[in-house]
């Protein structure tokens, strides 16, 4: 609905308070919560596999890292099903940012980040992870399923989330938001306004074409932040000086830049994709549950039956 996201009917809200986001993934998953700790486990052939390819790709762009492991991953265990690759590609993630040794992926990932991580920072990443899990059907997700209704590996069906999420407007939207923050740091959050106001007077970070009472998932992470005094106190500004120009509510994108910079995080950190994989996890498995090939899209034709040639694909 409008005033809240549910996964499995169970509110995010709570579920970011209370669950790990370990715990969240095996709820998408299996539709059951778990009450213990749950922990994924790292294969050391698979890290070792995984960065030569990284290396030989001389990739530094986060989501490619990403899409490099996946493809990695998918000739090693071709039977995997998507909750099982999700789990062997969640657990490696954090080492494919430089994290050695760690518990869960939200360490994991405070540790690659971060050159002296906090139990604090630890517990907001894991708040955003589990706020960004899933989201009905996103870009992204529309990508998988549509990848799953082909019946190909899991693997690749969690490659076609990860190129979507690779697009300015959806999986790296944060960066603009963060762009953003970082000049209201330097000049003010008025001027930072001016600065990114874009076409029709939308600004980054803000408005959501179906929260329009504001996003839900921005209260949860934000509160999260303000466990220091006046720690949020540039973001608060800047939405207030939003809400007097545009008079649009902030939304995911807002919040996360806000972890990031309160963090001293990387503007690229991939958390909406790490997050998500759990997500897609979840609708392939759906998906293969339906009828295959159930999507394809329809365009009125421009020449004639005859001049066309047919295809089977």
């Amino acid at each position: 609905s409008d005033a809240s996201v549910l996964y499995r009917g169970r509110d995010i809200a709570e579920l970011a308070a209370t669950s790990t986001f370990e715990q969240v993934a095996e709820l998408l998953w299996s539709g059951d919560l778990e009450a213990r700790q749950v922990r994924w486990r790292v294969d050391d052939r698979d890290r070792s596999v995984c960065a030569a390819v990284i290396a030989a790709a001389d990739a530094p762009d986060p989501i490619t890292r990403l899409i490099l492991a996946t493809t990695a991953l998918g000739p090693r265990y071709p039977d995997d099903n998507a909750p099982q690759a999700a789990r062997r590609l969640l657990a490696l993630a954090p080492a494919l940012f430089g994290a050695t040794s760690y518990q869960t992926v939200a360490a994991g990932l405070a540790n690659a980040w971060h050159a002296q991580p906090t139990p604090t920072l630890v517990g907001d990443i894991d708040r955003a992870l589990v706020l960004l899990a899933d989201h009905e059907l996103a870009t992204s997700t529309l990508a998988v399923r549509v990848a799953a209704s082909v019946r190909p590996d899991a693997y690749a069906s969690l490659v076609a989330g990860l190129s979507v999420a690779r697009g300015e407007l959806h999986g790296q939207a944060s960066r603009a938001a963060t762009h953003m923050l970082r000049l209201a740091e330097e000049f003010g959050p008025v001027a930072a306004i001016e600065q990114s106001l874009g076409p029709r007077r939308r600004l980054p970070g803000f408005g959501h074409t179906i929260y329009r009472r504001g996003d839900p998932r921005v209260a949860p992470l934000l509160d999260a932040l303000r466990t220091t005094p006046d720690r949020l106190a540039l973001v608060d500004t800047l939405i207030a000086e939003a809400g007097k120009r545009i008079g649009d509510h902030p939304n995911i994108d807002l919040a996360l830049a806000a972890l990031i910079v309160t963090h001293g995080l990387p503007d690229d950190a991939p958390i909406l994709a790490i997050a998500r994989i759990a997500g897609w996890a979840a609708h392939d498995r759906e998906e293969r549950a339906e009828r295959p090939l159930r999507f394809r899209g329809l365009t009125r034709p421009r020449q004639s039956a005859s001049s066309i040639e047919s295809t089977s694909s």
